[in-house]
């Protein structure tokens, strides 16, 4: 198939859906306007910036004569994308990464005009209630087998995180969670999507940022991967974090906490800070060490590549 993945970010989970489908056979061209994750991008051999709105009609209305279907993906911003693809094909996928009151009218503007992607399960439900329609498919944001990691046997007591940090809002706030972990003797490294001194004052232990190809290789050194939230006053309902797959994806068990579905994703490769005694399991080297076995038997699940197929059939093929 022919495919273009329109987007405002270059993110992760462009670049992984993308580069499975183009290493799968198919023509995959790429349509951004910022690039939001380093070391990835000369995985995709066609790819084209656009900066306004009316370069981006021009680019649509050049491209898409030629493609089987448009990918549009959307965060937060840029929210009339789908609307724009609509102009110039009959076969929009819409792939929801985030969900916010402006995602939920954009979906409602939208309705079931469009067929849906969304991460995980419970963000699925939403958008396909939102928008009036069942055609709504869940498609993991795993990591192509390729990069895969075996890391050899690490100290059960080094805790890595990456994501973005901050001490507002209360979803980016891990100042609890750091602190418990270090109180009890682990050692908890942050691997930020930005840096700044700012941060720098809030968190001990933060590590530089990295591109996403060497991030790969540095969380396959530690024990575990904490992919739970930030504290206690969040949950992570509406999707399965691109940190859990990352996590499964260099072999590290991972320590979830307040997502249902993650804890359930996970269930014998990690302990949940829920469970009773789940800190003295997580230093407890047994432990980390069947759950690391565990994965290594599991690990071919948690490719991009498995989810190939739902893309296709996203797209009608």
């Amino acid at each position: 198939m022919k495919i273009l993945h329109l987007c405002n970010r270059f993110t992760g989970r462009v670049w992984k859906e993308a580069s499975v489908l183009q290493a799968d056979g198919h023509k995959i061209v790429v349509l951004f306007r910022e690039m939001a994750v380093r070391g990835t991008d000369s995985d995709i051999l066609y790819m084209s910036r656009w900066d306004t709105p009316e370069r981006l009609h021009q680019k649509l209305a050049a491209i898409c004569p030629g493609m089987d279907a448009v990918h549009v993906h959307t965060s937060l911003t840029a929210l009339d994308m789908p609307a724009y693809a609509l102009n110039h094909h009959d076969r929009v996928v819409w792939d929801v990464h985030d969900w916010s009151a402006e995602v939920k009218a954009a979906v409602e503007g939208i309705g079931p005009g469009v067929t849906y992607i969304a991460p995980g399960s419970k963000l699925a439900a939403t958008v396909g209630a939102t928008a009036r329609t069942t055609h709504t498919h869940i498609v993991a944001s795993k990591v192509p087998r390729r990069y895969h990691i075996t890391p050899s046997k690490q100290d059960a007591r080094t805790i890595a995180l990456n994501s973005d940090i901050d001490i507002a809002p209360a979803w980016r706030n891990y100042q609890p969670v750091q602190k418990m972990f270090l109180e009890h003797g682990f050692r908890f490294d942050i691997f930020p999507a930005t840096q700044s001194p700012r941060m720098q004052a809030h968190y001990s232990r933060l590590m530089q940022s990295l591109n996403y190809l060497s991030l790969l290789q540095e969380l396959s050194q530690y024990g575990w991967n904490y992919v739970g939230a930030a504290n206690r006053t969040v949950r992570i309902d509406n999707c399965v974090t691109h940190k859990f797959w990352e996590s499964l994806a260099v072999g590290v068990p991972v320590i979830t906490w307040q997502s249902a579905e993650m804890r359930f994703l996970a269930l014998g490769i990690s302990v949940d800070l829920a469970e009773p005694e789940a800190l003295e399991k997580i230093a407890d080297p047994g432990v980390r060490a069947e759950c690391a076995a565990e994965l290594t038997h599991r690990q071919h699940e948690f490719a991009m590549e498995c989810e190939i197929p739902k893309i296709i059939q996203a797209y009608g093929g």
